[in-house]
């Protein structure tokens, strides 16, 4: 329909609509300025003016905007009608959003006759497969992939297709104000074309597959002429997607007979059998054989045979389910209901409820041609004939160079149209090829040897290391080289950083509760098994459970959390997890590990140099990205940077400002300025890519550029000055963006972004809309979305970041200037508080990090104690290191003097750090001086503790009754101020101590004790840990039903808990039990489960169960292997300072020379050991065990002398011989 006049809307004029739906009407418009022809899409009906649905479809404009790409429209501006629009033509809705759009002069595949055989259709999803693996990697998923999105662009000959409504598909990565456990538009789409996730609302498994899924079906429709399933009723639609077999398929024209096989591979009903991304089919496509017959293009002049009565595309009666009234037809939906066919038998025909928008147009029927390697078409009701799937494993061969099909510049035409979403595009890199080469060679090296390398990109403020990392990552996605994983990291941290919410983003676990979390990792981790890797039903139930404690982490303060727990004992432990998620994903094909900021990450970093360490393939390329002011202010963590930069398989790049000609390229590239505007911003930015992108965005935001003839110039009378600083530049920026609000919102909404910056640079939405509440202001969603227009916040899953840190950083600083800093930190800290009631120790250090900053040093003092215990806990003492020196510094701030409270606490805990950190003598005298300081001013806690730490040292030094002694002291102060904990620990330790002595009744007295203890204080990994102590001591006194029995309660514990370390440690006993009854495949079964624990902690107690594997071996007659393997033990326990074993070892050697026969080997081996033994302060159970066996053997080898040996040092450690 054409208006009488034009109608303004916006910067364009709306000349006639040219296609409507049941939810939009599409215009031919026109750009008043420059005149480029432009489609509108207006939002009609009730959704135009829904808020909710208004809001989201602005958010999802914005996620798309940067979306450049020769197979994509392009989106131009976004709006709302204006009042004067509406009341020029009755069509518009006053409010109603629009979308202004490139203009497409060839139509939708829907009305044009241009799939006619296999050349152009094989072209056709060529154009379509580049065009969605673009946009995949930019974490845009389309989910109404359908003929009317698909326009045809005809250039001379050739043919083209690019995607179109974009703007009105789903966003994969957005939600600042989204509720991600919503199902708002989870199954919008086209029921013809939509997978089984998107009729169910399974929005967590959306990913590339499901456009590919909506590809296959529109693949089927063009060589058939129909779609897969025809069916009016909504309902039963649904059910044939979720479970009915894919047709056959019934060509039209001759097609490869493989074309049936990569058809179902995109459309099988599972996500995880498709095809992972658009590059993987693509290549797939690659491989099925073309046709000598059909080698023309898909423009050629139509045969004179053919019958063109027919319509080519069957019209679909429905155009869309967001055309769908959903009171009527539900669109989420269980596949469990179809079990009932009454189920759907009476739901209303789709044709009621939808808006036919397509235009019909004539079938092109071909003649059917014999051809050897083609199918043609058959007659309906043929026999189906299922075809093999494509063979085609990923990923797809590494192409030697990135810059085939990289992103291109902006189209000319945008000049002076798009400038609405200038902040949103993509903006050019220029020169920077050397860089790029260097890190894709190093991503080609992973790829073909799949060593892990690092490549860490290193400068100075804005230029350009990020973007480096980010291009990587998006090509390697586009061409389907690479997962990608991303870790981001900044000073204050929060939810939205770190490891826990990398593997948050990789699952899809937003929003969820511990117990889902686990169903969640559990679910992707079983589906994304294969022949590669795969892990067994306990493997994986572990690795659930382990990443799920990574994202989700438990806490000895509450022992009835939902969902099942896992206990790491140190950093080592969580690298270890995560290296084997990094096994299964890389398994698949390489990955691209991105930490951006690390100098931010500890643990990050801790977990390269680990990566490093490892010694089994592992594809995978490291990037990481620090800034040189930030290594500057962190001297400890530039020195770990340097240490891993050393490494052979890791390199530097640096990243340096832009030379004098690429400088200016850039600036033309991003925005046509004018040559004297281009020489200004030239000379002021330096070569900083950031810093001139932001100011010529500042200007666009202003609006205070106007088109000229050699391009933009400053409108005449605008202002001129130029900041001196990308600082400066922000400020001036946000405070142009709250110019543009009303007068009296100004201050709340200043408040409000300033309370952002203050929480980091990656900002939780509900902690923001807590810390504006604890202020009194508004967490205003305009605002964010008028941030992210312009550029300067980013939408993330359940928050946003902005654009740089040093955005945030100079709004902290703006805050701080004017005097607001202090009570915004006060502000964050109650909301932290308010939010996470049930985790005062997880969210410690960043509760006394925003009581650092607003003064209050004092307070900050506890909040830092109780995060140092948070990582003794978690054995993370490297950190928990880092924040006893940042508590120190406090303590020297405050002027505390060496004899306060507070540097006793740290005292001792430092000592408690520093004996698992390997350096006991430290701990002693940490402990010894916090012990004579609390004694002298009767601090009992202090002292108490102090006494446990001194006990501990003597107690590994063998020093058993000075431990005693100390301990009794201890338990006295501790009992004083009924301290559970400290008492609970005195006790343990005095059980441990006796046990060594061979005292074990007085043992089990003390472990019952602290049993009591760890019970009362609902420690329940303590209880595992006292349990399996005392099983042992029943073992060793031979009570072995006994102990099976305390030792299997213990086991049911530590298994709940998911506690790898008394799982282990049970098992070892049980092994031992079983082997002392004689019970040989037992005890092998019981050691091979505990080494295969500790090999998948990567501990060091794997090879005890080595050795008590070898002990096995030595009772079933295995003497010549048993010799060999305790060759290979001991050296390994000497390599690594484990000399309390080496007495066992020697013995064993007697032992298994014994049973050889080897008189020779016997002497030298018992002239070892006589010396270890003769040392030893305490009986050991099985020395007197292998002792025996040593016996009998030269008893056997009639060597009598040797023999009673043999049974003296039996009977010396209370076994008696046969």
């Amino acid at each position: 329909m054409r208006s009488n006049s034009a109608v303004s809307c916006g910067p364009f004029d709306l000349i006639e609509t040219i296609g409507r739906g049941g939810m939009a009407q599409v215009w031919r418009g026109i750009h008043r300025g420059q005149q480029v022809p432009v489609a509108v899409k207006v939002i009609t009906g009730a959704k135009a003016t829904d808020p909710a649905y208004v809001e989201r479809f602005e958010r999802e404009v914005q996620a798309v905007a940067a979306l450049d790409h020769p197979g994509i429209v392009t989106v131009f501006d976004y709006g709302r009608v204006s009042e004067l629009a509406a009341q020029a033509d009755p069509q518009l809705t006053a409010h109603s959003p629009y979308l202004a759009m490139e203009f497409a002069r060839g139509g939708t595949l829907r009305e044009r006759p241009l799939i006619r055989d296999w050349p152009s259709l094989r072209l056709f999803i060529l154009d379509i497969l580049d065009a969605l693996a673009y946009a995949h990697a930019r974490d845009v998923i389309h989910r109404d992939i359908k003929p009317e999105n698909i326009l045809c662009q005809i250039d001379g000959a050739q043919l083209r297709f690019k995607l179109s409504d974009f703007g009105i598909a789903h966003a994969a990565d957005t939600g600042l104000n989204t509720d991600t456990q919503s199902y708002d538009g989870a199954s919008a789409g086209t029921p013809y074309y939509m997978p089984p996730e998107q009729l169910t609302g399974e929005w967590r498994d959306f990913g590339p597959w499901t456009d590919l899924y909506a590809l296959g079906c529109l693949v089927y429709e063009l060589v058939c002429g129909r779609p897969p399933y025809e069916e009016s009723n909504f309902i039963r639609l649904a059910n044939m997607h979720l479970n009915m077999p894919f047709p056959e398929l019934e060509p039209r024209f001759v097609v490869p007979d493989e074309l049936d096989g990569f058809i179902r591979k995109l459309v099988a009903k599972k996500p995880h059998q498709r095809f992972g991304r658009a590059a993987d089919a693509a290549c797939a496509l690659g491989m099925l054989p073309v046709p000598e017959e059909t080698t023309g293009v898909g423009m050629a002049p139509l045969p004179d045979d053919i019958d063109v009565g027919a319509e080519t595309l069957t019209p679909t009666q429905a155009n869309s389910l967001g055309d769908v009234d959903l009171d009527q037809a539900p669109t989420l939906l269980d596949p469990s209901s179809f079990d009932d066919p009454s189920s759907f038998a009476e739901q209303e025909d789709l044709s009621s409820l939808q808006t036919e928008t397509f235009v019909t147009r004539t079938l092109v029927t071909l003649p059917q041609t014999e051809a050897s390697g083609l199918q043609v078409p058959r007659e309906v009701g043929s026999e189906t004939i299922e075809l093999a799937p494509v063979d085609f494993d990923p990923p797809p061969p590494f192409p030697d160079s990135w810059r085939p099909g990289v992103d291109e510049a902006q189209s000319d035409q945008l000049v002076g149209v798009g400038l609405g979403l200038f902040g949103l595009r993509t903006i050019p890199f220029v020169d920077r090829d050397a860089p790029r080469d260097t890190i894709w060679r190093a991503l080609g090296e992973v790829f073909d040897d799949a060593k892990l390398r690092v490549v860490s990109l290193r400068g100075g403020l804005g230029t350009g290391k990020s973007r480096l990392a980010e291009w990587l990552s998006r090509r390697a996605h586009e061409l389907g080289v690479a997962t990608v994983l991303k870790a981001t990291h900044s000073r204050q941290g929060g939810p939205l950083e770190g490891i826990p919410r990398m593997l948050e983003n990789f699952f899809a676990a937003w929003s969820l509760g511990r117990s889902e979390t686990y169903e969640r990792v559990y679910s992707v981790l079983r589906r994304r098994g294969n022949s590669r890797s795969s892990l067994d039903a306990q493997e994986l139930e572990n690795q659930a459970r382990g990443l799920t404690e990574l994202m989700r982490p438990s806490s000895k303060a509450r022992s009835r959390e939902e969902g099942p727990r896992f206990l790491f004992t140190s950093p080592g432990e969580r690298h270890v997890w995560l290296t084997r998620f990094l096994e299964v994903l890389a398994s698949e094909r390489p990955v691209i590990l991105w930490a951006d900021d690390v100098p931010w990450g500890d643990e990050t970093l801790s977990w390269v140099t680990h990566l490093l360490d490892v010694d089994t393939p592992l594809p995978v390329l490291v990037l990481l990205t620090s800034r040189d002011d930030m290594l500057d202010a962190r001297e400890e963590v530039a020195a770990h940077i340097t240490r891993l930069e050393a490494h052979e398989r890791a390199q530097v790049v640096r990243v340096d400002p832009l030379a004098e000609d690429d400088h200016a390229e850039l600036i033309r590239r991003t925005l046509r300025l004018d040559a004297a505007l281009s020489r200004q911003v030239k000379e002021r930015t330096a070569g900083n890519p950031l810093f001139a992108v932001q100011l010529i965005g500042d200007w666009v935001s202003r609006g205070i550029l106007e088109v000229g003839r050699d391009g933009f110039s400053l409108r005449q009378g605008a202002a001129s000055t130029l900041p001196r600083d990308i600082h400066d530049l922000w400020i001036q920026r946000v405070e142009k963006l709250l110019d543009d609000f009303e007068p009296e919102r100004r201050h709340d909404l200043r408040v409000a972004l300033e309370l952002a910056a203050m929480l980091g640079r990656y900002v939780d939405e509900a902690e923001w809309r807590e810390v504006c509440r604890q202020q009194g202001v508004e967490a205003s969603e305009e605002l964010a979305r008028r941030m992210v227009e312009q550029g300067l916040v980013r939408r993330e899953r359940s928050g946003a970041s902005f654009v740089h840190s040093m955005l945030a950083e100079s709004l902290r600083e703006a805050a701080q200037r004017v005097g607001r800093a202090e009570e915004y930190h006060l502000a964050c800290v109650r909301a932290i508080e308010a939010l996470h009631p049930n985790s005062p120790l997880e969210t410690a250090r960043r509760r006394a990090l925003h009581l650092i900053g607003a003064g209050r040093l004092h307070e900050a003092l506890d909040p830092l104690k109780d995060a140092i215990h948070y990582g003794n806990d978690r054995g993370d003492y490297r950190a928990s290191l880092m924040l006893l020196e940042k508590r120190e510094e406090l303590a020297d701030r405050l002027g505390l003097g060496d004899e306060d409270r507070c540097r006793v606490e740290s005292m001792w805990v430092r000592a408690q750090i520093e004996i698992p950190m390997g350096d006991s003598t430290k701990a002693f005298a940490y402990a010894e001086r916090a012990a004579e300081i609390a004694e002298r001013h009767g601090w009992h806690v202090d002292l108490g503790h102090a006494l446990v730490v001194k006990a501990r040292v003597l107690r590994d030094r063998a020093e058993y009754d000075t431990a005693l002694a100390v301990l009794e002291r201890a338990g006295e102060e501790l009992a004083r101020v009924d301290d559970a904990i400290g008492l609970l620990f005195v006790c343990f330790a005095k059980g441990f101590i006796h046990m060594r002595r061979g005292k074990l009744a007085v043992a089990r007295s003390f472990f019952d004790e602290a049993l009591a203890y760890a019970r009362e204080l609902e420690d329940q990994p303590r209880v595992a840990e006292i349990l399996s102590q005392v099983g042992y001591s029943w073992f060793a006194e031979n009570n072995y039903e006994r102990a099976r029995q305390v030792l299997a309660d213990a086991l049911e514990v530590a298994e709940r808990l998911g506690s790898l370390v008394s799982i282990s440690s049970c098992s070892r006993h049980l092994g031992e039990i079983a082997r002392f009854e004689g019970n040989w495949d037992e005890a092998r079964e019981h050691y091979e489960r505990a080494m295969g624990i500790e090999r998948s902690r990567g501990a060091r107690n794997e090879h005890l169960d080595r050795l008590n594997l070898v002990l096995v071996a030595i009772a079933t007659g295995r003497f010549a292997h048993s010799y060999a393997e305790l060759l290979g033990l001991r050296q390994i326990f000497e390599q690594r300072d484990m000399h309390f074993a080496l007495p066992v070892i020697e013995v064993a050697l007697v032992t298994s020379a014994a049973g050889l026969g080897d008189p020779d080997a016997f002497d030298a081996a018992w002239q070892r050991a006589s010396k270890l033994v003769d040392n030893l302060n305490a009986t050991d159970k099985d020395i007197g065990w292998l002792a025996n066996r040593a016996a009998d053997a030269c008893e056997r080898a009639g060597w009598p002398h040797r023999a009673d040996q043999m049974r003296r040092l039996a009977r010396a450690h209370h076994v008696e011989g046969s």
